[in-house]
């Protein structure tokens, strides 16, 4: 008798799942998965493009000792240079207490032309907001970052004794390094008051009145976020919604900052729920969310959607997600790490698929 099974070939590559070339699947030795994962995506992934890296090379060509000469000392062991100014002089020095910080950061040691830690190249800002979520930052780090003012573009080398110590981190990051950190404030947020977050509410309000609390709202369940708190976070957008879905518009401004709003809010809500496992409750929310916005064109969006699909056994479909989500963020390492579960998981079903056609056979 003629076996009906589907033909099995060699196990999926990386590319092919990226590029959407037509497969079937394979029975494979799991070595022999965890190595061709590997190589594709130290192929296709963790190569950062060269063009990046010579935007971020070390901006001290000569010894820290010569660059301390052209730099104001702010504290013991902190030198520093403004490379850009705030574009508004009424703005005030950062105070780390009261406001929650967006950065970008690289960060050198002498005589290294690429940072050992850099946000450009992850393609993310950080957020440091200690009154929420207090925690042990570099002394170094946090007296550069108040010297500084929103919009401010500055330089500074830093003694190790306020950054690694004498230990350093290897091996990234050697013994009694001192450091150049490159910092850029793009936004500086006070955390405002917790009466201003919005209480839960069925009674309508005027769209325009309830918008400064929403706004705190929204930051404060951002805190719990990065706290990895996603049951607060969780609650306090869920007010969002509740508030800002039966609030009355007066213009269409305001009608369209609205449905921003709501839009981003539920794929918050997602991302939570993506975070606690809850995988229906995700997909319910991104659902929500395209009523507002176009997912092709979100990322995150996608991200979150293809995850899920994948926890809930619709590979294919988890397939297409992420490879949309790729698509738009190609180095980004969370959407990279996502395929190389998915393909994990399509060749542990492909073994399944295999097994069960060899129990056809024999029976």
């Amino acid at each position: 008798m003629e076996n009906s099974s589907a033909n099995f070939r060699k196990p999926i590559k990386l590319s092919d799942l990226l590029s959407g070339t037509t497969f079937e699947f394979s029975s494979v030795d799991e070595k022999q998965i965890a190595s061709s994962v590997q190589e594709e995506i130290d192929e296709l992934i963790w190569h950062v493009p060269d063009e990046d890296l010579d935007k971020h090379k070390n901006p001290c060509s000569t010894s820290f000792t010569e660059w301390k000469a052209q730099m104001i000392e702010t504290s013991e062991g902190v030198f520093k240079k403004v490379l850009e100014e705030s574009e508004d002089p009424a703005a005030n020095y950062i105070d780390l207490n009261t406001t929650r910080v967006t950065y970008h950061r690289n960060m050198y040691m002498e005589n290294e032309d690429s940072p050992f830690d850099s946000t450009y190249l992850n393609n993310k800002t950080d957020v440091i907001c200690l009154a929420m979520n207090p925690r042990d930052y570099l002394e170094g780090f946090l007296e550069a970052l108040s010297t500084m003012k929103e919009g401010e573009h500055s330089i500074f080398i830093i003694s190790y004794k306020k950054m690694f110590k004498e230990t350093g981190c290897e091996p990234r990051i050697n013994p009694k390094a001192d450091i150049l950190l490159d910092l850029k404030v793009i936004k500086v947020e006070l955390v405002g008051d917790e009466e201003k977050v919005l209480k839960t509410s069925n009674s309508k309000q005027k769209f325009k009145d309830i918008k400064g609390s929403v706004e705190e709202t929204r930051l404060r369940a951002l805190d719990h976020f990065h706290q990895k708190k996603w049951s607060s976070a969780i609650e306090l957008y869920q007010r969002i919604l509740q508030n800002v879905d039966l609030s009355e518009t007066d213009n269409e401004k305001e009608s369209s900052n609205q449905k921003s709003i709501l839009s981003q809010t539920h794929l918050n809500l997602a991302i939570c729920y993506n975070k606690k496992e809850d995988w229906n409750s995700t997909m319910q929310h991104i659902s929500a969310f395209k009523e507002y916005s176009d997912i092709g064109k979100n990322p995150k969006a996608l991200f979150t959607l293809g995850r899920a699909l994948m926890k809930v056994g619709e590979l294919d479909k988890s397939l297409e997600s992420l490879k949309k989500a790729f698509a738009l963020r190609p180095f980004d390492k969370t959407i990279i790490n996502e395929l190389e579960q998915l393909q994990k998981e399509m060749n542990q079903y492909n073994g399944f698929v295999k097994s069960f056609h060899q129990n056809l056979m024999l029976n």
